[in-house]
């Protein structure tokens, strides 16, 4: 028996939808347990007991995007017009609590930890504080951009909820303070190339790092939030491409915890002990490589224009699980497997999720734009990996709601069949570099579109409005 923690849960979410049928337990008991200020357990233990890491500030998005998530797949509005009132406290925890808000800032805080885990700054126990995971008296807060890109998502998450149940104006209210999110991310963490790691209130020295160069975990997932704009996220994604040539010869992946990492015992103090997992630069989330990073990278390449990169990733990805047949959470820079006990397994949820997830949304294309598949956007980046033709189908276990297409390219065209449950098909289709101009049609005709430019990628963008269908886009 293992513990059941929100995070890995709602992340995992991302690939057991299409499979899991009880989409909704685990964040009934999450939901049920808040406590009254609005503050969410982290995890539930084999022994029936729940706890909280105290460093840790993203428990309370996290709750909202699993309850999004299990809505999506269920299609259950009954379901979710109870869980509101547990969304609404969560969030204004986050914007209230002492440990958890900046008033100065207008931004959620946490003490120093690496990224959005929780293990607290302490090289060798200067600070003098009881535990490696307390904030007491000596703990130092600082402002960690995932937090708030996680805010920002989860606000707007929240506001969608809201106006499916025709709370319009609340909707609104939620709306606004995702804009306010966004906003202070661009304003307070933005370091001109990507999101930087802390931003101090307290005052630390942070000793053996260059902080200023520091690019840590949550700035993948920062490509896919909704926070950043498109000159944003194309420089996070070249940073990574920069990083991936210049360290070739001592990283076998770019999809770094943090890089550079931090010096040995930053996170460990020899009178406390602590964790030896955080104790050594590129082990676990002090530099390992992750594949979460790299699948949360490939689904913002994907969206950005860099849909060959995308591809390759997860090729890389798919070549590494294939040679072994196994996957862990970390690996080291060499690409050993981090195995930190004799229980640690070879079954990746987390990492193998980010990456199903990069190949369903980003590569194949289909994205669930309401619940259900009532609302899809079908975005077929087939023509970057030089596939000509693909089917491609997913399907909510919970509610067997599915979509499905057919793509194929012959003599400059591109044909596309489907079906499924939506309402409504919001196309987005990469053009091949041989149909330089396009018009689509269907079996009733010229189909309104427009060419969008996405970085240098070309796309054809329309709408149609049934369940099923063929769609061909030829040379005008």
């Amino acid at each position: 028996s293992v513990s059941v923690w929100l995070r890995d849960h709602t992340h995992q979410m991302k690939g057991f939808k299409y499979f899991e049928k009880d989409m909704t337990s685990a964040v009934d008991f999450f939901c049920s347990s808040q406590q009254p200020n609005g503050e969410v357990f982290d995890y539930l233990a084999p022994s029936g007991v729940t706890s909280r890491e105290p460093p840790e500030s993203d428990v309370e998005y996290l709750l909202v995007e699993a309850v999004y998530g299990a809505w999506q797949a269920t299609g259950d509005d009954d379901w979710i017009s109870g869980k509101i009132p547990a969304l609404r406290r969560a969030l204004y925890y986050s914007m209230g609590h002492p440990h958890r808000w900046s008033p100065e800032y207008r931004m959620v805080k946490r003490p120093f930890t690496i990224d959005t885990w929780d293990f607290i700054y302490n090289p060798d126990g200067i600070f003098g504080f009881t535990g490696y995971k307390t904030i007491d008296a000596n703990t130092t807060f600082h402002i960690m951009h995932g937090d708030n890109t996680g805010m920002c998502q989860s606000c707007r998450l929240l506001a969608a909820l809201l106006e499916r149940l025709g709370l319009a104006d609340e909707a609104e209210y939620w709306r606004g303070k995702a804009e306010h999110f966004r906003q202070r991310v661009a304003e307070v963490c933005w370091n001109g190339r990507f999101l930087r790691h802390m931003v101090h209130i307290d005052p630390v020295t942070v000793q053996g790092v260059n902080e200023d160069d520091q690019l840590s975990l949550s700035n993948a997932y920062a490509l896919n939030r909704g926070v950043l704009d498109q000159d944003q996220r194309i420089s996070i994604i070249e940073e990574y491409q920069r990083r991936r040539q210049a360290l070739a010869g001592e990283y076998f992946a770019e999809w770094f915890s943090i890089h550079p990492p931090f010096p040995p015992a930053s996170f460990y103090s020899s009178k406390n002990r602590g964790t030896t997992w955080t104790k050594n630069p590129g082990e676990y989330v002090n530099g390992s490589i992750m594949p979460l990073v790299g699948g949360e990278l490939a689904r913002g390449a994907f969206e950005n224009g860099f849909e060959e990169y995308g591809w390759d990733i997860l090729r890389r990805y798919a070549a590494m699980v294939k040679d072994t047949g196994k996957g862990y959470l970390w690996y080291h820079p060499d690409g050993r497997p981090g195995i930190s006990s004799k229980t640690t397994l070879a079954t990746d949820g987390w990492g193998g999720a980010a990456m199903l997830s990069a190949l369903i949304e980003g590569g194949a294309g289909i994205r669930d734009l309401d619940a259900r598949f009532r609302r899809v956007r079908l975005a077929p980046r087939w023509a970057a990996a030089g596939i000509s033709r693909a089917s491609a189908g997913v399907q909510y276990g919970a509610s067997g709601a599915g979509f499905a297409y057919d793509y194929q390219t012959d003599n400059g065209a591109v044909t596309i069949s489907w079906h499924g449950a939506a309402e409504a098909v919001e196309f987005h289709v990469l053009l091949p570099d041989d149909l330089p101009q396009f018009r689509a049609t269907s079996g009733q005709g010229e189909v309104e579109s427009k060419l969008t430019v996405v970085r240098h990628s070309r796309y054809a963008d329309f709408v149609m409005r049934q369940t099923e269908g063929t769609v061909r886009l030829a040379r005008e």
